[in-house]
């Protein structure tokens, strides 16, 4: 009898804990559907729900799963998770990222499902607080801890990470590297698009324009590029809540470019020379996985696994960009790539049939 999984994240949008969640979809309904029955409930609408319908998959809408803290609709959330649970007798829950995994975890240990998964997509989520509320959030992810059976890491900073704080034990850790697969295409797309000439190099970045990802120190690193060297361009594919701020700010918007969100942007990531990644915070970054595979260098800010994927000579320092310029001035880009592009979902397949 096949083994019914429910898969619980809590936005819809098309970022990387997302893409992982498809990759997953994917796989079982083309080469494990024998064995397992997918399904998926979201939070929100987006593309992610439409990709998913697209494979086939049963999409659950929960609309009591929220972003944001509410303890109100939490216990709803909670009620609502047990619920589809006892409707659909799933075998195993496999939550993704902080808050699906808290409400999650819980709904599930009630009604006593089998097997509890949770990935966490990095621990930047807590890492963004100081004081009281980093103590609240690292006390909510070691209680939440108790309520599943394992907890799937995604870089082994993460796992140091979980040891040092505390939150489950080594037993129900499983270090599992994010992939993704990329299509094989040709270059030439974005500089026929910008009318770029080949002799300019075009450093680029995908992600959201947040604090995060930190574009301001995109534009700025750019800006200091420019005056010593007018043969780059810079691109950001990428939208978000500092849009307005960066639209107000002033520099050659001929040479530094925001194209905003493109759902599918390969064929642009592929006519970089350089992926610059300029994060304050990252857990094992699927961009950067993507430009690699697409045959495009990194160079990038030193945080989460990201030197376990490129190595410690592409990395410069938060508040270092200056060693991010002299390379780029120099074109001093090492190729090395340390990643192993393991098989992620036969890795999640293995924990299933555990």
């Amino acid at each position: 009898m096949k083994k019914k999984i429910l898969h619980i994240i809590t936005k819809g949008d098309w970022a990387g804990a997302q893409k992982v969640l498809y990759e997953i979809a994917k796989s079982i309904k083309e080469k494990y559907y024998k064995e397992f029955n997918i399904d998926v409930a979201v939070g929100s609408n987006g593309p992610l729900v439409e990709e998913l319908k697209n494979l086939g998959v049963n999409v659950y809408i929960l609309k009591h799963l929220k972003w944001k803290l509410s303890p109100i609709e939490d216990i709803k959330g909670i009620h609502e998770i047990m619920k589809l649970i006892r409707q659909k007798n799933y075998d195993i829950v496999h939550l993704h990222s902080s808050k699906a995994g808290f409400i999650g975890r819980i709904a599930a240990k009630i009604v006593g499902v089998k097997k509890i998964v949770y990935t966490v997509h990095g621990w930047w989520g807590i890492e963004r607080f100081k004081g009281i509320k980093k103590h609240i959030f690292l006390n909510v992810e070691r209680f939440g801890a108790k309520f599943c059976d394992y907890i799937v890491l995604i870089n082994k900073e993460d796992i140091k990470y979980s040891k040092k704080n505390k939150i489950g034990n080594e037993k129900q850790y499983k270090l599992i590297y994010n992939n993704i697969s990329v299509p094989k295409i040709d270059k030439g797309t974005l500089r026929n698009t910008l009318k770029i000439s080949k002799n300019v190099k075009i450093v680029g970045n995908v992600g959201r324009l947040d604090n995060q990802k930190n574009p301001l120190r995109f534009i700025s690193i750019a800006n200091k590029i420019l005056e010593k060297n007018e043969n780059f361009v810079f691109v950001w594919i990428g939208d978000g809540k500092l849009k307005e701020k960066i639209e107000s700010l002033n520099f050659d918007r001929n040479k530094i470019l925001f194209l905003g969100f493109i759902k599918d942007p390969y064929e642009y990531i592929k006519d970089f020379d350089l992926f610059l990644m300029t994060s304050d915070l990252e857990g094992t970054p699927l961009t950067i996985i993507e430009a690699l595979k697409l045959g495009v260098p990194v160079v990038s800010t030193d945080v989460g696994g990201i030197k376990e994927i490129i190595g410690d000579e592409n990395v410069y320092k938060t508040n270092n960009i200056e060693k991010a310029i002299k390379k780029i001035l120099n074109w001093d880009i090492q190729t090395n790539i340390k990643y192993k592009f393991e098989n992620m979902t036969e890795k999640y397949i293995e924990i299933y049939r555990m």
